[in-house]
């Protein structure tokens, strides 16, 4: 037995560091990148400057007041420290959500290693564009191993502050049984309201969120349902949630339950990126999944999100793909208790 927890602790030891050594060469030109481009981070550094008011921040003003502290550095400084941030959310991440199947298991090593490739390349592009989206995979991550409690309440409405996409996640986590609805709403609900009244009385506007409503319907590269069916896409899109919802409320106690808005929201309608792909990591440990049929969720994920290199909605096809495969095990067996996909020993 001891032999191989050490080496499924010094397999997902290596796949780490290959990420670990992936975002210390991307870093000199992920610094130079943004200050020749002037994305993401100088767009959130300007936003920090000039109290939530920049051109292309499309953010709550939580976030510009947030990391305000950065603008006693020089951009360029600023953009090394925002980097080091990121870059030690996503890999705390990837250390819980690695898969590390059986070796004697080709099909899903097969799945696992394109899970990887998929990641890799999502990670660099993260990186390169100084993007917050390692820092909300974490805190969602972390809301979801304490379901039910102030913790989750509290990092799932950190997350929500930071940017408007988590909130899909809070009504999966209030019809899922573990835990106490009301401390983990309150605790949500006050998180929300102090991190909105902190930027307010600091004198920050709200001009982000308006810019964000103009960019959905402007912005191009876009790879989410709007893209490709217009203003129908929302009406599309509510029905893709009140079914879900209404899947994930019959099963109430399957752990898969909080992957469901995770795919939800690599879907649309709103503006999708493809460094927005990045939200699937957090399907990694279905590979490990007693349920083979979940096996297919991550490949799903992986293999449209691989495909955009060739058309761009290949990710599209692929999310809803598995999304359906999700959906249809959660509601085909809603009872079967089995190690939740966010737990260390399913990681393992």
């Amino acid at each position: 037995m001891v032999q191989p927890l050490r080496r499924t602790f010094w397999t997902r030891a290596l796949a780490w560091m290959v990420f670990l050594a992936c975002l210390l060469v991307v870093f000199p030109r992920s610094i130079d990148r943004q200050e020749n481009l002037g994305i993401d981070f100088p767009i959130f550094y300007s936003a920090a400057a000039q109290h939530g008011d920049a051109e292309g921040y499309i953010y709550p003003p939580f976030l510009a007041w947030a990391i305000s502290p950065l603008t006693l550095l020089a951009v360029r400084s600023a953009s090394m420290v925002w980097y080091a941030i990121q870059a030690a959310a996503i890999l705390w991440v990837l250390w819980v959500c690695i898969p590390l199947p059986d070796w004697s298991d080709r099909r899903r090593l097969a799945v696992a290693a394109i899970y990887l490739v998929a990641t890799i390349r999502l990670v660099i592009l993260n990186a390169e564009l100084g993007q917050v989206n390692g820092l909300l995979l974490l805190l969602v991550l972390i809301a979801a191993r304490t379901p039910g409690t102030p913790v989750a309440g509290s990092t799932l409405g950190l997350a929500a502050i930071v940017k408007l996409s988590p909130l899909i996640v809070l009504p999966f986590s209030l019809v899922n049984k573990t835990g106490n609805r009301k401390t983990f709403l309150g605790a949500f609900l006050a998180t929300i309201g102090v991190c909105a009244l902190l930027p307010h009385l600091a004198g920050y506007d709200v001009s982000g969120l308006t810019r964000l409503l103009r960019v959905q319907h402007t912005a191009g590269a876009n790879i989410g349902l709007l893209e490709y069916l217009g203003y129908a896409s929302y009406l599309l899109y509510l029905a893709l949630f009140l079914v879900s919802l209404l899947v994930a409320a019959r099963a109430k106690s399957r752990p898969e339950i909080w992957l469901i808005p995770i795919i939800l929201i690599m879907v649309g309608p709103g503006f999708v990126r493809k460094a927005h792909l990045i939200w699937g990591v957090l399907l990694g440990p279905l590979v490990n999944s007693p349920r083979a049929r979940l096996v297919g969720v991550p490949l799903l994920w992986a293999i449209g999100s691989l495909g955009t290199m060739v058309m761009p909605e290949a990710a599209l096809v692929g999310n809803l793909l598995a999304l359906s495969l999700l959906l249809f095990d959660v509601w085909k067996v809603p009872e079967e208790p089995h190690l939740s996909p966010a737990s260390p020993s399913a990681a393992s």
